[in-house]
Protein backbone atom coordinates (compact mmCIF):
# COMPACT_ATOMS: atom_id res chain seq x y z
CA UNK A 1 0.00 0.00 0.00
CA UNK A 2 2.60 2.28 0.58
CA UNK A 3 3.78 1.80 -2.95
CA UNK A 4 0.34 2.90 -4.19
CA UNK A 5 1.43 6.54 -4.27
CA UNK A 6 4.74 6.32 -5.29
CA UNK A 7 4.30 8.06 -8.44
CA UNK A 8 2.97 11.57 -8.69
CA UNK A 9 1.03 11.14 -11.28
CA UNK A 10 -1.20 8.17 -9.14
CA UNK A 11 -1.74 11.26 -6.19
CA UNK A 12 -2.59 13.83 -8.63
CA UNK A 13 -4.86 11.52 -10.50
CA UNK A 14 -6.62 10.54 -6.76
CA UNK A 15 -6.47 14.34 -5.62
CA UNK A 16 -8.23 15.01 -8.91
CA UNK A 17 -11.11 12.31 -8.59
CA UNK A 18 -11.90 13.01 -5.06
CA UNK A 19 -12.32 16.65 -5.65
CA UNK A 20 -14.42 16.38 -8.16
CA UNK A 21 -16.75 13.67 -5.77
CA UNK A 22 -16.63 16.05 -3.20
CA UNK A 23 -19.58 18.36 -4.02
CA UNK A 24 -17.13 21.52 -4.16
CA UNK A 25 -19.04 24.44 -6.35
CA UNK A 26 -22.62 25.19 -6.33
CA UNK A 27 -25.31 23.51 -8.54
CA UNK A 28 -27.12 25.25 -11.10
CA UNK A 29 -29.70 28.00 -9.92
CA UNK A 30 -32.39 30.05 -11.25
CA UNK A 31 -31.79 33.52 -12.39
CA UNK A 32 -33.66 35.11 -9.35
CA UNK A 33 -30.72 33.04 -7.04
CA UNK A 34 -27.98 34.59 -9.54
CA UNK A 35 -29.59 38.11 -9.03
CA UNK A 36 -29.60 37.81 -5.40
CA UNK A 37 -25.84 36.52 -5.28
CA UNK A 38 -24.77 39.29 -7.51
CA UNK A 39 -26.42 41.89 -4.71
CA UNK A 40 -25.21 39.78 -1.34
CA UNK A 41 -21.34 40.18 -3.57
CA UNK A 42 -21.95 44.07 -3.90
CA UNK A 43 -22.90 44.13 -0.16
CA UNK A 44 -20.11 42.13 0.58
CA UNK A 45 -17.51 44.28 -1.27
CA UNK A 46 -18.85 47.21 0.02
CA UNK A 47 -19.18 45.81 3.20
CA UNK A 48 -22.63 47.58 3.43
CA UNK A 49 -24.19 45.67 6.61
CA UNK A 50 -27.38 47.75 6.62
CA UNK A 51 -28.89 46.05 3.43
CA UNK A 52 -28.16 42.64 4.66
CA UNK A 53 -31.74 42.63 6.57
CA UNK A 54 -33.30 43.87 3.38
CA UNK A 55 -31.80 41.64 1.11
CA UNK A 56 -32.96 38.22 3.99
CA UNK A 57 -36.35 39.81 3.86
CA UNK A 58 -36.41 39.68 -0.27
CA UNK A 59 -35.09 36.41 -0.48
CA UNK A 60 -37.51 35.06 2.22
CA UNK A 61 -40.38 36.73 0.26
CA UNK A 62 -39.09 35.12 -2.88
CA UNK A 63 -39.42 31.69 -1.54
CA UNK A 64 -43.20 32.59 -0.47
CA UNK A 65 -43.68 33.37 -3.50
CA UNK A 66 -42.05 30.35 -5.50
CA UNK A 67 -39.77 32.44 -7.07
CA UNK A 68 -36.71 30.22 -5.81
CA UNK A 69 -36.68 27.03 -4.47
CA UNK A 70 -35.83 26.82 -0.71
CA UNK A 71 -32.07 25.06 -1.43
CA UNK A 72 -31.06 27.73 -3.75
CA UNK A 73 -32.27 30.31 -0.42
CA UNK A 74 -30.19 27.73 1.87
CA UNK A 75 -26.68 28.90 -0.26
CA UNK A 76 -27.35 32.33 -0.24
CA UNK A 77 -28.58 32.87 3.86
CA UNK A 78 -25.47 30.97 4.37
CA UNK A 79 -23.37 33.55 2.93
CA UNK A 80 -25.45 36.33 3.98
CA UNK A 81 -24.61 34.94 7.60
CA UNK A 82 -20.66 35.38 6.61
CA UNK A 83 -21.41 38.99 5.79
CA UNK A 84 -23.58 39.39 8.83
CA UNK A 85 -20.71 38.33 10.62
CA UNK A 86 -18.35 40.57 9.14
CA UNK A 87 -16.79 38.07 7.16
CA UNK A 88 -17.04 40.27 3.96
CA UNK A 89 -14.25 38.33 2.39
CA UNK A 90 -15.30 35.21 2.66
CA UNK A 91 -19.04 36.20 1.80
CA UNK A 92 -17.81 37.96 -1.20
CA UNK A 93 -15.69 35.02 -2.07
CA UNK A 94 -19.11 32.61 -1.75
CA UNK A 95 -21.50 34.78 -3.38
CA UNK A 96 -18.63 34.94 -6.89
CA UNK A 97 -18.21 31.05 -6.50
CA UNK A 98 -21.72 30.93 -6.50
CA UNK A 99 -22.31 33.05 -9.79
CA UNK A 100 -18.99 31.87 -10.80
CA UNK A 101 -20.32 28.02 -11.19
CA UNK A 102 -23.13 28.99 -12.96
CA UNK A 103 -21.09 29.60 -16.43
CA UNK A 104 -21.00 27.28 -18.96
CA UNK A 105 -17.63 25.70 -19.73
CA UNK A 106 -16.35 23.73 -22.54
Amino acid sequence: MKNFFKSPMTALAILVMLTGFSGCGYPKVSQSTYAYAKAIYTVANQQDAKRIPAIRERIEQAIEEGVIQPNEARFLFEILTDADGGEWSKASRRARKLMMDQVETG
